[in-house]
């Protein structure tokens, strides 16, 4: 999530948003491999990982809402 994040903030050359895509298929990758090997070896425990991802995302909208904030791109900013 944090770099696509950084994909949303950067101004640079075409390089260094090269850099962050790889970096997401990089951390997708991973966790596609980590959720294959769960399934196989321990199922019962992606129920533990996808209730804290839903509770993360959760608890990020509520504090956000209560303090007001949102996220924008560099050029939105004023």
């Amino acid at each position: 999530m944090v770099n696509l994040g950084a994909l949303r903030l950067v101004e640079g050359p075409a390089l260094t948003r090269a850099w962050i895509v790889l970096s997401v298929l990089a951390c997708v990758g991973a966790i596609g491999v980590w959720v294959v090997y769960t399934l196989e070896h321990a199922p019962h425990s992606l129920w533990i990982f996808a209730s804290f991802l839903v509770l993360s995302f959760l608890a990020e909208g509520l504090i956000q809402r209560a303090h007001g904030n949102r996220i924008l791109s560099r050029s939105r900013r004023c």
